[in-house]
């Protein structure tokens, strides 16, 4: 088998966890793949369907919140938060 590494959000995790353990699943491998094997085999146009529910909108809408933010992290480089902000700027979702 191939490994492959996904990141998931704490509640994705917690939700996957609880999933796996509510179907029966061995661990979260198991489980990943019964989903994807019913997706291909059962119902690939889901896969069509994914576009729309790969992005959520952020909840915040304040680009220098956002900016700061980024950079009080600590995290990130000046050029990447300035890159950041020249892009949020552009942006007809932030500052509205």
């Amino acid at each position: 088998m191939k490994n492959i590494n996904i990141n998931l959000t704490a509640d994705q995790a917690k939700m996957v966890d609880q999933s796996a353990t509510n179907y029966g699943f061995a661990n979260r491998s198991e489980f990943f793949r019964a989903i994807l094997r019913y997706i291909f085999l059962h119902s690939p146009q889901i896969l069509a369907k994914l576009d729309a529910a790969t992005f959520e909108q952020p909840p915040i809408r304040d680009s220098s919140y956002i900016v700061s933010e980024l950079a009080k992290s600590g995290k990130h480089s000046k050029a990447f938060v300035a890159s950041v902000a020249r892009g949020l700027k552009k942006s007809d979702y932030f500052n509205q």
